[in-house]
């Protein structure tokens, strides 16, 4: 039998495991995301989340970077690790893939490549994962697709643009539309990097304003690149992952409505992420982060939940029960469940100070005090394995 394991009373991090669980993760990247991916895994093993977990293609092998005696604010020029990938190979298509491949050929598009390779070896493992971005490929629609059949489904860990976007809203909420991952020329058919925001800068370079990576190094990590071991372990330690788990759930309610307009595909979407739902996978965190507006119904199995700001000082909660058996909400079981956070980072509870029932198929209210009134704070509610916020 599988048990639960929970970390601490502080942490939302609740572990599952289920014996002999085994997980294969198809990365398009040969660097960042096997070296990323890589670290999360040892963690998920050590904590016997899973069994067994594949990388493909498997991470370079990088010694950890000895500190250098840099100025936080000097600026560093970079070589890519050498790294020989093998090449994929992929086995004939079936009857469904078939559909997939453009007529006359056996080639596969990116990032089509990567959810075929991963049917390849679907049968081998409990999960099957293909990790690929939007940078620019042709055949992202049908991948979609094929990972979708439902012979043999594989999850998809989807970044738009690219899996920088991921590393980006570890430190901020970000909704611009980055231009590129990095800027670049083409020099005799082949792409240079212009090196945003180094001593190696070339000319036209974007000094960070338009690709991800730029960015990334002129506002939070003077000395990213893509195989900056330190830095991918410092992002996966449990503080900045909540951070990142926190940011993406943000982004896609930011981004939901472009999505339905655009019939739910996320590829075309600028930006988008669906990496946290492999991460969360992988190390069993099953907390669901959400963020909702002001008067805005919120469905759990049994329960609705609505938010109305009454005034700068006081909230009220409207609860529907659903259920068929009361719920009873007192001072003590309501303890934790419900926060405000102002703008400077500082919290308090918002307490019940008498017992509240709300019996089956009936809708009640409960009038909070909220002791700040700044103009900006978040409202956080905790039920279950839920957690809603809202910026009021």
């Amino acid at each position: 039998m599988g048990h639960r394991i929970l970390l601490n009373q502080n942490s939302f991090w609740t572990m599952r495991r289920t014996f002999r669980k085994t997980m294969l993760i198809i990365c398009e990247g040969t660097k960042t995301e096997p070296l990323y991916f890589s670290i999360l895994k040892d963690e998920a093993i050590s904590k016997g989340i899973w069994d067994n977990v594949v990388i493909v293609p498997e991470p370079p092998r990088i010694p950890l970077e000895k500190e250098e005696n840099v100025s936080k604010n000097k600026k560093r020029s970079f070589k890519n690790t050498e790294l020989i990938v093998p090449e994929r190979t992929y086995q004939a298509a079936d009857e469904i893939e078939k559909k997939y491949l453009k007529h006359g050929t056996d080639k596969w598009a990116m990032p089509l490549n990567f959810v075929k390779q991963a049917r390849d070896k679907w049968e081998e493992f409990d999960e099957s994962w293909a990790v690929f971005d939007n940078d620019g490929h042709p055949a992202q629609k049908e991948a979609f697709a094929l990972a979708s059949e439902k012979d043999k489904p594989v999850n998809i860990a989807f970044s738009s643009r690219s899996f920088e976007q991921w590393i980006l809203l570890h430190f901020e909420k970000s909704i611009f539309p980055f231009d590129a991952t990095a800027c670049k020329i083409r020099k005799k058919d082949k792409p240079i990097e212009l090196d945003c925001v180094t001593i190696t800068a070339k000319e036209g370079s974007c000094q960070g304003d338009k690709c991800l990576i730029g960015y990334i190094r002129k506002n939070h990590i003077a000395d990213y690149n893509k195989t900056t071991l330190s830095v991918l372990k410092k992002l996966s330690d449990e503080e900045n992952l909540n951070i990142a788990l926190t940011n993406t759930a943000w982004l896609r309610a930011k981004q939901s409505d472009i999505l339905r307009g655009h019939k739910n595909n996320p590829y075309l979407v600028n930006p988008y992420v669906t990496v946290d739902v492999l991460v969360k996978q992988l190390l069993g965190i099953t907390e669901h982060i959400e963020w909702v507006e002001l008067n805005q119904s919120i469905s759990l199995p049994n329960l609705d939940i609505a938010f109305e700001l009454v005034d700068k000082q006081h909230l009220k909660m409207t609860f529907t029960n659903k259920s068929k058996t009361a719920f009873v909400f007192n001072p003590t079981n309501f303890s934790d469940k419900l926060y405000c956070i102002n703008g400077e980072n500082e919290r308090y509870d918002l307490t019940l100070e008498n017992t509240f029932t709300l019996p089956p198929n009936q809708i009640d209210s409960c009038l909070f005090t909220m002791v700040d009134d700044s103009t900006e704070r978040q409202i956080h509610f905790k039920m279950e394995n839920y957690h809603f916020i809202l910026d009021i």
